[in-house]
């Protein structure tokens, strides 16, 4: 029996908040108790409880090998004093804290998992109220209130409450949905008990819900379905409910798969039906039966046919091997919902019924509206004849009119309109992605169609954003058929379901296309009106000009259709590109313009301008634009890095595939895999062109690219390496990595050139754990950091050097060290992450960290004020440093320099002197940075932006918009960028973009051209606009606009500017209309009536628009965007970083054309002349037309065509 801390004892965690316990233990599992408690504060002797309850998990565990138990001052500590028990509660700590991780990554895919808020190492106790604390060595987890998700089943069965067969599998079959979500989290389980199963409602209650708690002992899964080897040997399951595999000896090559969790479901069912514990000896004399006879069945309201079922599930999940056992939870649900259907015979209504759709949705207002109109207009579709028609109508369209009581409470009614269902119709908005009652009726109906019978409508936001988690699966949302519905108002909406979503989802129901449909409908509209009209001629001639307007104006509506598919198909070019997808953004370009004659919109012209980077021809670092998106098999891991010479780039996925990219072309030369399915690569790094080293969990490597082969294998771990991941570094071909054994801490040497192998002990304590190392410039050096765990404190550590030369070995005092890097052969930099003082208020969602700066022979010199993290970032520490020498960081000076970014923050230090000479913060953490030349940097931010830095400013140069960047590298010999998008298979390859049709033009011309037109000069009435081919001119004042005739000297037409800010005005259509642009708007005026005949908003950032261009004949508009001027030698002045260009239809609508970075445009002659911004010259051409855009884009689609490339496996 544990001892269990008493109510009322005040708990303080590392991080300073302080929580205490309200009552007795409301769960224990294998290695934890759990207690409630509040959160408090207590200040100046005053105290205040919080209104919120929590749950606080104590690390407690229980074994067979070693007894542990409770101190008077509350430690838990082991009986005896042996180093192997020590050993075994530290590891089970640590488990415990990971614990935090584990339920986060659970918790954001299912909703039956309770998340830990907090954890700490060590805590303070107080057993007086909070006058005197001591400190123990007790590891502590805190969650939200477990009264939210009801009582423990351990509560219930303690009491002697009896349970029904039924009761049980009901209960049974919950906590199998329950476990199944940890299984599709990417974990195991491997504590299930009746103490971490808790169900809210009554045990007997058919709508109760089950929660899993305490994942102390969860275990990641590979790809194979197995958790890495289990070789630190510490696994703590409740007794009785562990898995024989768990409870025979691990001899350190363990693995546990699903089938573990599973048999201890199997015991839970058992316990419930029985009341009784057995030992795993009981079960293994006996067979189910003699536990569980028919005669105690019946007892339990079973029938005695339906006994051997029981038996069976039970005996099946309680089998001695895993190979004998379910293999998964849909195994095991599978038959107990065909067992619970038997004990609960329900004849459904819709079981025979079948329908054509069915319809889910969220019970919002918007989407309820959306569903009920759908379901009408289906219902009611008049089909046009078809030849190949299989449907002659829909006549049957499900709706479900109620919400779902429970994920497990799932109705046979609804399971049975979803199985008897020919496809699935999803109506998506922003609250349909995470309702469990969508993604559950999407998940059924999977289990009786494939994924192509789901058809989606959006409702709102878009749809990565708001598709559900079942709806994408492991497809791309893109192979998801999808809707669009989205309008401004629930009104727009509607109409929109009413007409274009109506066509599109009745076209797949109908085993024909959308753009057939549409026309067969427009033909059968055309001849109803036909017959009308025909009629009408016998009846009366009159009738024949209605039948004619009728068809006008049908042709009017399916000209305006077309429209709008292409400003959709334009719409989603604009959003692929933002997200760094050029080649879709110009394949979505293309496909705005149908085959036949459809008129090109001027959208289209934008769409390809913007895709093409038309008219760009910077040619220096602002150049940079996303060229294109390389895909892998699986989601990206490794950005990886290219090769010394810069001719390939090698990056890995999540199932641990290596792939290498010419990067030339950016085609696949070659990928590889391990042969093994439980070992992957998760590392790598070039030794020279043409070889790298790849790295698993056990071993490097050591790989001939051009050959495709494995060199040499080079074993990272002896058999008592309890290291889980390799430490390592290389440098100059010499490979060193580290090594934690029950017997020390050794790094090994190995000389890839010589293959040999020099094994080093380091002078630290056994239970010092490595956590990087690195090799001096010359190789003659080691640092190794590392921190203690024997001291309890996990933030206490040290750095070991090694003379490699000599073997003198140096340990210097540090804390807990992220990362570590030389920065000449006797110094190098750290950055370090300080422990947070016990009871310091105010920080405890906030870590400390530190650079500092250490020399062989003093120690640490130099360290830079504590700063903090915030919290959001902690999970992914984005820390690195690196030297520059050279480097010119001001107009006059130069100096070596180290570049430091931890998180938000980039610092810049002079080498030689440690004076820091920059300091910066950004919105959001720099993944990455580089050296572009010798005065700036280019910084790669997680939000998918890049920016430019030097010391007097920063410049975005672009984004790959909504996307999460977890990578980022800069080659400077391609002079390329690449960006991982984190939680997709895609890196972003960013060049410089340069329109390679533009040829060199003379700036003479072009400076004499720009002279000759300036139209706009400062007098004292205000500033004056000159007409281009007339005397007229405008004149802005503080008050108005005036135009003028010639000589009169009173104005004949007047604008009032009502406070606005001044604004931009020019003559248009040779002087007869007035051009004025002000708060983003462009207004168009006719002079000769005095009308507004045209508003337009123009622009949606607020950058401040410098100048106004007019074509004098009416057919173009520019704008200058200041966003950053740049001085022109060539030509005497300043150019505005960006020129909107565009055109004006014959009802002077504008619609934009081009925006182009520095240049000048004639419009009047269609020339535009862009700046080399790396030269200093003008690059000219024409406009481009539709047709000359589309060969270009289709050439560029068409010299990018992937070919495919086998894997090869490399045999560990």
């Amino acid at each position: 029996m544990r001892k269990v801390l008493r109510e009322g004892t005040w708990i303080r965690l590392s991080q300073g908040e302080l929580y205490k316990i309200t009552g007795t233990p409301v769960g224990e599992g294998g290695g934890s108790i759990v207690y409630p408690c509040k959160k408090i504060s207590h200040f100046n002797g005053k105290i205040t409880v919080s209104e919120i309850d929590y749950a606080l998990k104590e690390c407690f565990p229980l074994s067979s090998a070693f007894v542990f138990e409770r101190r008077e001052d509350g430690e838990i500590v082991s009986a005896t004093e042996n180093p192997a028990a020590v050993r075994y509660l530290n590891s089970v700590r640590k488990m415990q804290m990971q614990e935090q991780e584990i339920t986060g990554k659970i918790y954001n895919t299912a909703a039956r998992t309770i998340p830990v808020i907090s954890a700490s190492w060590e805590v303070e106790l107080s057993f007086d109220e909070g006058h005197t604390f001591h400190l123990v060595n007790n590891t502590l987890t805190v969650m939200t209130s477990l009264e939210s998700k009801g009582k423990a089943l351990k509560s219930y069965l303690s009491r002697g409450e009896k349970l029904s067969v039924v009761q049980a599998f009901q209960i049974i079959k919950q906590v199998l949905f329950a476990v199944k979500e940890v299984h599709e989290a990417g974990f195991l389980h491997l504590d299930i008990q009746d103490g971490n199963v808790f169900i809210k409602g009554s045990l007997s209650a058919e709508d109760n819900l089950v929660s899993l708690v305490d994942f102390g002992a969860a275990r990641p899964v590979c790809e194979d379905g197995l958790c890495p080897v289990i070789r630190d040997r510490a696994l703590f399951s409740t007794m009785g409910f562990e898995s024989p595999e768990i409870v025979g000896h691990n001899d350190g090559t363990l693995r546990l798969g699903a089938e573990a969790d599973l048999y201890s479901v199997g015991y839970l069912l058992l316990l419930m039906l029985t009341g009784k514990r057995y030992t795993q000896r009981e079960l293994d004399s006996a067979n189910i039966g003699l536990y569980l006879s028919k005669r105690k069945l019946k007892k339990l309201n079973c029938p005695a046919h339906m006994a051997d079922k029981v038996h069976q599930i039970i005996s099946k999940a309680l089998k001695k091997t895993p190979e004998e056992r379910y293999h998964s939870c849909e195994e095991m649900l599978a038959d107990v919902s065909d067992l619970i259907h038997a004990l609960q015979p329900y004849k459904s209504d819709l079981s025979q019924v079948v329908y054509d759709a069915f319809i889910c949705y969220r019970h919002g207002e918007t989407d309820s509206q959306a569903a009920k109109i759908l379901q009408q207009k289906l219902e009611h579709f008049h089909i046009p004849w078809m030849r190949k028609n299989k449907i002659k109508k829909i006549r049957r369209v499900f709706m479900d009119e109620g919400e779902l009581s429970s994920c497990s409470d799932f109705g046979l009614q609804i399971r049975e309109a979803l199985k008897n269902s020919g496809w699935l119709i999803v109506i998506c908005s922003s609250e349909t992605k995470d309702s469990p009652w969508v993604n559950l009726e999407i998940k059924t109906f999977l289990e009786f169609h494939d994924r192509s019978r789901i058809l989606a409508v959006v409702t709102d936001g878009e749809p990565e954003e708001v598709f559900p988690k079942e709806l994408l699966g492991s497809d791309r949302t893109a192979e998801v058929l999808a809707a669009d519905a989205r309008g401004e108002t629930p009104e727009q909406v509607i109409r929109n379901v009413k007409k274009n979503v109506l066509l599109k989802i009745a076209a797949p129901i109908l085993g024909t296309t959308y753009d057939s449909l549409k026309q067969r409908q427009r033909n059968y509209i055309i001849k109803k009106y036909a017959v009308i009209g025909s009629l009408a001629v016998l009846m009366a001639n009159a009738f024949f000009l209605f039948a004619m307007d009728r068809n006008h104006r049908i042709e009017e509506q399916n000209r305006r259709i077309m429209e709008n598919r292409a400003e959709d198909q334009v719409a989603l070019s604009a959003e692929l590109l933002k997200e760094g997808n050029r080649e879709e953004a110009l394949q979505a370009a293309l496909e705005a313009q149908e085959e036949g004659d459809t008129p090109v919109i001027p959208e289209e012209i934008y769409a390809l301008n913007s895709a093409l980077y038309s008219y760009h021809h910077e040619g220096n670092v602002e150049g940079f634009r996303p060229d294109r998106q390389v895909e892998l098999e699986n989601n990206t891991t490794d950005i990886g890095e290219s090769s010394p010479d810069g001719k390939v780039f090698f990056c890995l996925d999540e199932s641990g595939i290596a792939y290498f990219y010419n990067m030339e072309d950016w085609s696949l030369k070659w990928k590889c895999k391990l042969e093994e399915e439980t070992s992957a690569f998760i590392d790598g790094k070039f030794v020279s062109e043409g070889k790298i080293l790849l790295f698993s969990q056990n071993t490097a490597y050591y790989i001939d690219i051009e050959q495709q082969k494995c060199i040499k294998r080079i074993p990272l771990k002896e058999e008592d390496n309890m290291l889980e991941t390799p430490v390592w570094a290389l440098h100059d071909g010499m490979l060193v990595f580290g090594c934690e054994s029950l017997d020390g801490v050794y790094v090994y040497r190995y000389d890839l050139n010589q293959d040999s192998m020099e094994k080093i002990r380091l002078t630290v304590d056994t239970m010092d754990h490595i956590t990087s190392i690195a090799i001096s410039p010359d190789g003659n050096t080691l640092a190794v950091s590392w921190v203690d765990y024997a001291s309890g404190d996990i933030w206490d550590g040290g750095i070991q050097t090694v003379d490699l030369n000599t073997g003198k070995q140096t340990t210097l005092e540090a804390n807990h060290v992220s990362v570590i890097r030389f920065i000449s052969n006797s110094e190098f930099l750290t950055i370090e992450c300080e422990n947070v003082p016990f009871g310091s208020g105010g920080i405890d969602d906030k870590k400390r960290y530190r650079e500092a700066i250490y020399q062989m022979e003093k120690g640490r010199v130099w360290e830079n004020t504590t700063h903090y993290l915030r919290t959001q970032y902690e999970d992914s520490l984005y820390a690195d440093a690196a030297v520059y020498e050279n480097f010119q960081f001001d107009s006059e000076k130069k100096a070596d320099v180290i570049l430091v970014n931890l998180g938000t923050h980039l610092m810049i230090i002079d080498r030689n002197t440690y004076n820091i000479l920059c300091e910066e913060d950004f919105s959001c953490p720099i993944v990455k940075l580089a050296v572009y030349n010798e005065s700036t940097v280019l910084l790669g931010l997680a939000d998918g932006s890049v920016e430019r830095f030097w010391m007097d400013d920063r410049q975005k140069i672009f984004s790959a918009e909504d996307s999460s960047v977890g990578g980022f590298l800069y080659d400077a010999n391609k002079k390329v960028i690449i960006q991982m998008k984190d939680g997709t298979p895609f890196l972003v390859i960013s060049q410089i973009a340069q329109d390679t049709s533009m040829k060199p033009a003379e700036a003479q011309d072009i400076k004499k051209k720009i002279q000759t037109e300036k139209t706009v000069e400062k007098t004292t009435e205000g500033t004056r606009v000159q007409g281009a081919s007339t005397k007229r001119f405008a004149v802005i004042n503080d008050t108005s606009i005036d135009v003028y005739d010639g000589e009169k000297k009173e104005p004949f037409f007047t604008i009032s500017r009502n406070g606005a800010e001044e604004p931009l005005v020019a003559f248009f259509k040779e002087d007869e209309q007035l051009v004025v642009y002000c708060d983003r708007k462009v207004t168009i005026w006719d002079l000769a009536s005095g009308k507004n005949i045209a508003t337009q908003v123009v622009d949606m950032d607020s950058a401040q628009k410098t100048d106004i261009l007019a074509d004098p004949k009416g057919r173009y508009l520019a704008l200058y965007t200041r966003e950053g001027q740049v001085s022109v030698h060539s030509l005497d002045g300043w150019l505005e970083r960006v020129l909107n260009i565009y055109s004006v239809d014959e009802n002077s609508q504008l619609h934009p054309y081009a925006d182009i970075p520095y240049a000048y445009v004639d419009l009047e002659k269609e020339m535009i002349y862009a700046l080399g911004r790396d030269d200093d010259r003008y690059y000219g051409i024409s406009f481009y037309g539709y047709r000359e855009l589309r060969e270009k884009a289709e050439q560029i689609l068409g010299d990018r065509k992937e070919k495919t490339v086998d894997i090869t496996y490399i045999f560990g």
